[in-house]
């Protein structure tokens, strides 16, 4: 046991660091043009802000992805969890190219662009690229433990700049998820913002509502804009009101995660603010409660909080029943 310590500390000692440089006023300047460029729930804007940044680590297809409109390249890879090595990628399970960092219909869905991305040697570089970089992912559950040889996946986002990060997708920390057999291609499409699969899936066959419900909850969770995809969901026959068994609805699960697209979209759909969970939460609460835990760990709370909680607030919920009262 002794000599396999050794042996892993020496290894961890050769192994090339990673260059890490201090941002410029420059590049500070650059890095706030980018953040007040994005939407104001944008949790990568919400990560600049707060004055975090990517390791300033240029790498060659940087420019490649820049020539190509390319500015965020999400790829999904495949592996299995070795307890001495830890993630060992296999396989891309899937590869999303987006024209912006966030945003509304981001996703590039144009076949000439896609091709030439495919035949640039891009797609090759990148996939490299992401096998490296998820060979550092963590494993982040704390009840259990992977098992020898157990199926997971790491979502990796690779961007055109060295300097952004993207807190609310562990863009610098990616974690591995494990594979769970129950979990359909739909509920795999639509947690990361894939509408062109999406799209397709929901063509190609009538689902359940139960599996349009579920499917709601996976879009809902995922931290960048999916507001196509919720959509989609929801004119299908998502039911905007699902409930899981202890009660918690998709706005919730919006307002908890401090999602403002989310949580707005959900109530121009119809979402109720007014519903409780089991245990008496409201969607106000669970933002609330959010925002305080923020603070106790000395977080930046977004500067959109107080309008989330405004939206659910049962102040306004008052207002637009005794509004609602007076029209009939």
């Amino acid at each position: 046991m002794y000599y396999l310590v050794l042996w892993l500390l020496v290894l961890n000692c050769c192994e090339p660091q990673q260059r890490i440089e201090r941002p410029n006023s420059m590049v500070r300047s650059h890095l706030e043009a980018v953040a007040q460029s994005l939407p104001k729930g944008s949790s990568m804007r919400q990560t600049l802000l707060a004055g975090k940044t990517g390791s300033g680590e240029r790498e060659t297809w940087m420019e490649r992805m820049k020539r190509l409109g390319v500015r965020v390249a999400f790829i999904e890879i495949r592996g299995v969890w070795r307890p001495v090595l830890g993630f060992r990628p296999e396989s891309v399970e899937r590869s999303i190219y987006r024209k912006n960092y966030d945003g509304p219909e981001i996703q590039i869905t144009d076949v000439d662009q896609l091709s030439r991305i495919q035949q640039s040697n891009l797609e090759a570089e990148l996939q490299t690229a992401a096998f490296k970089k998820a060979k550092r992912a963590t494993w982040f559950g704390i009840d259990t433990a992977l098992k020898n040889g157990e199926t997971c996946f790491v979502d990796i986002y690779l961007y055109d700049d060295e300097w952004l990060a993207d807190d609310g997708v562990l863009s610098d920390s990616p974690g591995i998820s494990r594979y769970d057999p129950r979990q359909s291609p739909l509920h795999s499409a639509v947690a990361v913002a894939d509408s062109v699969t999406t799209k397709r899936l929901l063509a190609a066959r009538r689902f359940t509502n139960k599996d349009l419900d579920s499917a709601l909850f996976r879009a809902v969770d995922y931290s960048l804009d999916n507001k196509e995809v919720i959509l989609m969901l929801l004119k299908a026959g998502a039911n905007v009101n699902a409930e899981r068994p202890d009660g918690t609805t998709p706005l919730m699960d919006a307002a908890a995660k401090l999602n403002l697209n989310n949580v707005q979209l959900l109530l121009a759909s119809g979402a109720d603010a007014a519903r409780q969970n089991t245990t008496g939460s409201t969607a106000y609460l669970l933002a609330k409660e959010q925002n305080e835990q923020i603070e106790i760990n000395k977080g930046r709370v977004p500067d959109y909080a107080p309008g989330i909680l405004d939206l659910v607030s049962p102040h306004n919920l008052a207002e637009h029943s005794t509004a609602a009262g007076a029209m009939k």
